[in-house]
């Protein structure tokens, strides 16, 4: 069940109390794309554990993830439902098919305008609200629990990347993500907030997939390994063929 929760966790944008700050890997697969290689199935490595990852896919969009203990035994799944080839609903459910989390997604002209996170177990609801600039680019947004502001984020963006800020209930800076980019891929993100700081390092192969990150924890000034995850990628022939991918 540990495994479950945390596997899950990386999986899904808007998680119960990650926010946007959180990069998602496979954002690319759950909206309109091209793509003639997808990843068909991912690892966890933590310490000396080892778990797994399965994505199916429907006319190249993400439509499940099967997360798997170190067995091969499934822990639970994510469903993920489209409307004209936009994401708007998520569903986290456990080895037992129940239903443990919910995230509705609700569009404004295109937009993403709000993401409604439903906790089923822990009977929580989280609404995050977006506002945009002129030319459509993402400036800001606050989360709102029992109607009430939580957190907001502001973001800034560089010629190197992204930095977003963000600030308690009271307006206060509680923290601060920065993303650099190359050839507008994402190469590094580093968080610092009260608790610490983190970083992510992002590797591509030879055609510019994104096939491993690697977390490490920031303590004194001394990086920490935490965990890697990788992506393991089908051959572009396979989705030529059927239009949808199963892995295993």
């Amino acid at each position: 069940m540990k495994y479950f929760i945390y596997v899950a966790s990386l999986a899904l944008v808007s998680t119960l109390w990650a926010g946007p700050e959180i990069y998602d890997p496979l954002s690319a697969y759950k909206q309109k794309n091209q793509m003639k290689s997808l990843p068909l199935t991912g690892a966890i490595i933590e310490g000396e554990s080892k778990y797994f990852a399965r994505y199916i896919y429907k006319e190249n969009l993400l439509i499940r993830v099967d997360y798997l203990n170190a067995k091969k035994e499934l822990t639970g799944y994510s469903l993920f439902a489209y409307k004209n080839d936009k994401l708007v609903l998520e569903t986290l459910h456990d080895a037992s098919q129940t239903l443990v989390e919910e995230i509705q997604y609700v569009y404004k002209k295109d937009r993403l305008e709000k993401t409604l996170i439903h906790d089923i177990k822990g009977a929580t609801r989280i609404e995050w609200h977006y506002q945009y600039g002129k030319d459509g680019e993402l400036l800001s947004g606050k989360r709102y629990v029992d109607k009430k502001v939580t957190e907001s984020f502001k973001i800034e963006r560089k010629a190197t990347g992204v930095v977003q800020q963000i600030f308690n209930a009271q307006n206060e800076s509680v923290g601060r993500v920065e993303a650099t980019e190359k050839d507008g891929k994402i190469v590094f993100r580093h968080k610092t907030d009260l608790t610490g700081a983190k970083s992510a390092e992002y590797k591509y192969d030879a055609q510019n997939r994104l096939i491993e990150i690697v977390y490490y924890e920031e303590i004194k000034g001394q990086k920490t390994l935490v965990k890697k995850q990788l992506f393991e990628f089908s051959q572009a022939q396979d989705t030529q063929k059927t239009g949808t991918l199963k892995a295993g």
